[in-house]
Formats: structure tokens, C-alpha cells, sequence
């Protein structure tokens, strides 16, 4: 029986429309709030939905 390391697929990321323009939507928040002096966006989700991992994956803008 060959035993089969499955560990490198809990690193991959599939992004999917839904989720890149969610993503998106952060980004523009998060930019107005800076250019407001700051803001609290709330963050509301079901368990496990993703919101931690959209925050995680949220690249500066350029």
C-alpha cells in the first residue's frame, strides 16, 4: 500500500469569482477607511466561510 502525503494540499488556494470580487470589496474598504484616518469594518460570517483567510490574503495595494 502506498501511502500518499496529502499535507502540501492544505496550502492551496483556489480562488473562485465570488471569493476575488469579495476580495475586492475589502481592498476598496480598507483603502477608504486610510484615507478617512481609519474606520472599524465589521467582518460578519458564518463559521468556517473564509473570513480570516480573505483578511490572510488581502495583498497591499500597490
Amino acid at each position: 500500500m502506498t501511502i500518499v502525503d496529502f499535507s502540501k494540499a492544505l496550502d492551496v488556494h483556489v480562488a473562485h469569482e465570488r471569493y476575488d470580487q469579495v476580495s475586492a470589496n475589502v481592498r476598496e474598504l480598507i483603502e477608504l477607511a486610510e484615507d478617512r484616518g481609519g474606520s472599524i469594518i465589521p467582518f460578519l460570517g458564518p463559521t468556517r466561510c473564509g473570513k480570516s483567510e480573505l483578511l490572510k490574503d488581502r495583498q497591499p495595494s500597490s
